[in-house]
C-alpha cells in the first residue's frame, strides 16, 4: 500500500505480462486495511483511519484504476477501519462504486489464526448470489494475521518463486496482492471449484 505512492517507477515487465494475462481468468485481490488511528480511546472495531491511511488508500485505488484491476465484488470486514479504506478507494476511483459491496461480520476478529477458509466460505457464497452474472474479480479486504497467513497458504509458491525472495509473504497496512487462477486447471473452472485453489494462485502483481 505505502508502495503506491512511487507507482510511477513500478517495472514495465509487469504492466506488458499483465496485458498478456488480462482476460477471463479469475482474481481474488487479498488487501489489508489501511493505517488506523490509536489517538482516541476507542474499541479496536471503531479505530478509524489516520491521515497517511487515507491517502494510503486512495493511492491504491488509483493504481488498481490504473492497470484495470479494479473488483466487480468487495467482501470486508466490517469494522470501521476497513470501511473507511473502501470508502477512501471509492473517492479516488468512483467507478469502484460500481462494485457489489458486503461488510462482513465474519471478516473481523481473525487476529491469530488463518483466514483462509472464511474468505473461501464467502467469497463462493456471495459469488453464487449474483449468478447468472459472472464475477471475474473479488477483492477481500480485512486484518492481519488472518490476510497474511491466508496469502501464503493460497499462493503457489513455484509460479510465484520470485515474490518469495524475502521469506514468507508480509502485507503491511493497504497492501493489496493480485493473485490470478492458475491456467489449464481442470480442477478449478470457476468460484465453485475455489475450495480446491489451496496453494494454486499465482501472483500477478502486488501494490
Amino acid at each position: 500500500g505505502e508502495r503506491a505512492r512511487e507507482s510511477a517507477g513500478m517495472e514495465k515487465s509487469l504492466e506488458a505480462q499483465q496485458q498478456v494475462l488480462r482476460g477471463s481468468r479469475r482474481r481474488l485481490l487479498l488487501m489489508r486495511h489501511a493505517k488506523s488511528s490509536w489517538n482516541q480511546p476507542l474499541s479496536d472495531a471503531r479505530r478509524p483511519l489516520n491521515d497517511r491511511g487515507k491517502a494510503s488508500a486512495q493511492a491504491v485505488s488509483r493504481e488498481l484504476a490504473r492497470r484495470n484491476l479494479l473488483p466487480e465484488l468487495v467482501l470486508s470486514s466490517d469494522a470501521r477501519r476497513t470501511k473507511e479504506t473502501y470508502e477512501h478507494m471509492c473517492k479516488a476511483s468512483p467507478e469502484l462504486e460500481r462494485a457489489h459491496v458486503h461488510y462482513l461480520p465474519e471478516f473481523y476478529g481473525i487476529f491469530n489464526t488463518s483466514a483462509t477458509s472464511v474468505i473461501m466460505d464467502l467469497v463462493w457464497e456471495k459469488t453464487n448470489a449474483l449468478r447468472p452474472k459472472e464475477v471475474e474479480s473479488v477483492l477481500c479486504l480485512g486484518h492481519n494475521d488472518g490476510w497474511e497467513l491466508a496469502l501464503n497458504e493460497l499462493v503457489d509458491r513455484k509460479t510465484s518463486l520470485p515474490f518469495f525472495e524475502g521469506g514468507e509473504l508480509a502485507m503491511k497496512t493497504a497492501d493489496v496482492y493480485v493473485l490470478e487462477q492458475p491456467e489449464n486447471d481442470d480442477d478449478f473452472k470457476s468460484w465453485d471449484d475455489i475450495f480446491t485453489s489451496h496453494g494454486k494462485w499465482s501472483i500477478e502483481t502486488y501494490i
